[in-house]
């Protein structure tokens, strides 16, 4: 299998499985608000923030040594699977130790217990099967996807039911513990692999994995960063306000984007030799992906109203105008990512350190002097600002990787510029000609429908006309082509069996 069909093989799994995933997900989170008022999802933000920290540290390290690492022995599985046990130990000894400064500095005394369970059953969780790793590697997302599905249904049912029984924001906590356990249990069922402790450390896996792990810190300390703000600024209410935005705004890359970037790391990796191809192959990743978010951003300002009266109803009309802005975030994610990837690849993972702490200090200075002007009176202000930074972060983002990898800026540029203007059609058709300003689901999806046509028509045509002077439109004209060149037959064979039908 090429590795353009190994690709396209995992992007639709993943694309199945974290759909699959989602569904459920949203199902519950739309009975849970339902359920729970808006200042409960405030504590439940406030206490992700320093549980997703755990998590962010337990989850990288090895793993992607293991990947990029051309001939993978049973001895590098089982130290990498020692070593992540003995990252997790550290872990949760420390968040153990400060759960009670920390439960103290947020002013809830339930974050307490709280970390502590989350820090056990995290350390747990490291006993997983560390032989899915060459699942990863020969991108078979299958069995993961599958495995995935079964423990979110599980989770969903029981945290469901407990939020029921006791409503508060512990529902949550039990469902994430039971999550974490099953996860464990199943990488088992769906790998038959068993590690053993072995402590014959390679330092070339240490040193890479303490890289891998300080870029993770940095990273997450950005992503953040934001929530940490809002939450020690506004009030629970307008905390939980605002993580209900973030999570629904960038919907499209965390749902549609996302899969596909899980299975593009070990798909690529066989090309970190050919650095033509690997950078060729990345431009056309990202045609791909900003094909989606681009028009996303613009469709998420257009329909925010409906979205929030439709989806999440009338208790969350406070976050409509953040809603659109925040979308905007995405812009950045795809550039980042890949980016990230290509410095894995070329063993230049302590360069790629550089960007986010560029990034973290940025966020860092201009919320400082915000907070020192009393700029930040209302969470749209807030909203407001950190957008502005994302923006120029993504045009700073741009230049350091093409400083420190050769990245053509023209190449982005033209990557970007053939969705924009489709989108900017869309948005002058919607504008201009029918929009249903009916806050209902037949108008909300009226407009969906509508957008979708006007975006599909405009940027088909456009990269047409782009694709015959750019080797990478090129490539996805020629597979829209290939697409029309299936389908085209199976429509006429349709209507020439209606038409004998009809006879």
């Amino acid at each position: 299998m090429s590795i353009q069909q190994k690709l396209t093989h995992a992007y639709l799994w993943n694309l199945v499985g974290r759909w699959g995933l989602r569904f459920i997900g949203i199902g519950s989170t739309l009975v849970l608000v339902r359920l729970l008022p808006p200042e409960a999802f405030g504590i439940v933000a406030t206490a992700t923030i320093y549980i997703g920290f755990f998590e962010t540290l337990s989850a990288i390290g090895v793993k992607r040594y293991l990947i990029a690492h051309t001939d993978l022995s049973n001895r590098d599985l089982n130290t990498a699977w020692t070593l992540r046990i003995l990252i997790k130990l550290v872990l949760m000894i420390v968040l153990i130790v400060s759960s009670g400064l920390i439960a103290s500095f947020v002013g809830e005394p339930d974050l307490e217990l709280i970390i502590i369970v989350i820090s056990i059953s995290g350390f747990l969780g490291a006993f997983g099967n560390i032989g899915l790793v060459k699942l990863e590697k020969d991108v078979n997302f299958k069995p993961m996807v599958q495995l995935g599905i079964v423990v979110k249904i599980i989770t969903a049912v029981t945290t469901l039911g407990i939020a029921y029984i006791h409503p508060t924001y512990w529902a949550l906590v039990i469902g994430s513990c039971v999550g974490a356990l099953l996860n464990m249990f199943g990488s088992y069922i769906v790998y038959k692999y068993t590690p053993r402790f072995d402590w014959r450390f390679k330092m070339a896996m240490i040193a890479n994995s303490s890289w891998l792990l300080l870029r993770g810190v940095l990273g997450y300390s950005k992503n953040r960063f934001d929530l940490f703000l809002v939450s020690s600024t506004f009030s629970s209410q307008q905390v939980g306000q605002y993580k209900i935005a973030q999570d629904f705004s960038i919907l499209p890359f965390t749902e549609l984007i996302g899969p596909a970037t899980w299975g593009l790391f070990p798909a690529l990796s066989h090309l970190k030799n050919d650095k033509k191809q690997l950078y060729l192959n990345t431009y056309k990743f990202l045609a791909l992906t900003y094909l989606l978010i681009i028009p996303s951003i613009v469709g998420m300002f257009i329909v925010s109203e409906q979205f929030i009266y439709v989806v999440l109803g009338q208790q969350w009309t406070a976050v409509i105008p953040i809603l659109g802005p925040l979308s905007i975030m995405m812009l950045g994610y795809p550039l980042q990512s890949l980016s990230h990837n290509i410095y894995d690849y070329l063993g230049k993972t302590k360069v790629s350190i550089l960007l986010d702490v560029i990034a973290l200090l940025l966020l860092a200075v201009v919320f400082y002097v915000a907070y020192s002007l009393a700029y930040l009176g209302d969470l749209t202000q807030f909203v407001y600002l950190r957008v502005a930074v994302a923006f120029f972060m993504f045009f700073v983002t741009a230049m350091f990787i093409k400083i420190t990898l050769g990245f053509s800026l023209r190449a982005l540029s033209i990557v970007i510029l053939v969705p924009s203007v489709a989108a900017l059609i869309m948005y002058a058709g919607l504008e201009f000609g029918y929009m249903s300003y009916s806050n209902t689901l037949l108008g909300l999806l009226t407009n969906v429908l509508l957008g979708s046509l006007y975006y599909g028509v405009s940027v088909t045509t456009i990269i047409y006309l782009v694709g015959k002077k750019s080797l990478i439109w090129g490539y996805w004209m020629s597979k829209i082509s290939e697409a029309k060149g299936k389908l085209a037959p199976i429509i006429i064979d349709r209507i020439h069996l209606h038409l004998r039908k009809l006879r």
